[in-house]
């Protein structure tokens, strides 16, 4: 099981977060920042504006990092050594999602207005926008495709090819579903489904759900520990974080985290060099476990 190592009080509450290099970004959501976390020490290195009104959602490509604004429709773009401002480009109605697909351009879901936009990832320049029904909520970027969750429609998850120029629909997993996470080993995309307490395993090479793993509560954000074997959920409802067989979907257990809520998509996981990291917004603060095999 996963063991607490530290809690990092912040200035704002934490939503989104990702892992990149030996940095571990968080978008605090309450007071339009950027929280830079050192993956090495676990010591806070500092905060900036994110560029926009409420941050939701981040994405890392090559130097750059991209953050979303629901409440002014923008992605930011900033240098990732050096955590400069380099362009701020419109989207949208209430981006969320957001990613650096196959063909080396941004997709960003704009959840208030039933799109996918695609972005040249330098200037943000628009280069097409897909229609994607339904509220569309996050992006993976996998395996030739761009893959988008959505709460309404006849799916929960559709796959557009690069450019966004086809959409197919991912039979089997109900709207409703938000978060993804994907073992590279295998080719699996494992989709939460808070609304139903279910976690859909997709085969990205087939495109259809092969498995459905039952959780003990509602899955939010969702992390892969190949090293463990294990699939970790966020429980944004009852502040826990459950662990589960990746391969079978076995409960193997759940331990309390910080605070949080559910507000907004609920929350953020990041796991970089055997630390798992789970943004607490309630209580703004982030709780870094060892995930390492030596923890279980």
């Amino acid at each position: 099981m996963p063991r607490l190592e530290t809690v990092l009080p912040l200035s704002g509450a934490p939503k989104a977060l990702i892992a990149t290099g030996n940095r571990v970004l968080a978008g605090l959501y309450d007071i339009s920042a950027v929280a830079v976390v050192d993956g090495q020490t676990q010591d806070l290195l500092g905060s900036h504006a994110s560029g926009g009104v409420l941050p939701n959602g981040l994405a890392v490509w090559n130097n750059r990092y991209y953050v979303s604004h629901r409440n002014n429709d923008s992605v930011s773009i900033f240098e990732l050594s050096t955590d400069r401002l380099l362009a701020r480009f419109e989207t949208g109605a209430m981006p969320w999602g957001l990613a650096v697909g196959p063909d080396n351009l941004l997709y960003v879901a704009n959840f208030d207005s039933d799109s996918v936009s695609v972005h040249d990832p330098i200037s943000g320049a628009l280069v097409n926008e897909s229609p994607v029904s339904g509220s569309p909520s996050q992006v993976l970027s996998y395996n030739g495709r761009v893959w988008v969750t959505r709460q309404q429609g006849a799916t929960g998850l559709v796959a557009l090819t690069a450019g966004g120029a086809i959409i197919t629909s991912v039979p089997g997993l109900p709207a409703g579903a938000t978060y993804m996470a994907v073992d590279e080993r295998s080719g699996l995309i494992y989709v939460g489904h808070p609304g139903l307490r279910r976690i859909y395993v997709v085969d990205s090479n087939l495109g259809r759900v092969v498995a459905t793993f039952a959780a003990p509560g509602s899955p939010y954000a969702l992390a892969v520990n190949t090293a463990t074997n294990q699939l970790y959920a966020v429980d944004a409802s009852r502040s826990l974080l459950y662990i589960l067989d990746l391969r079978d979907g076995a409960f193997l257990g759940q331990i309390s985290v910080g605070l949080q809520t559910v507000e907004h998509g609920g929350q953020g996981l990041a796991l970089l060099n055997g630390l798992l990291y789970v943004a607490n917004d309630a209580e703004r603060t982030i709780t870094v476990y060892d995930a390492g095999p030596c923890a279980n």
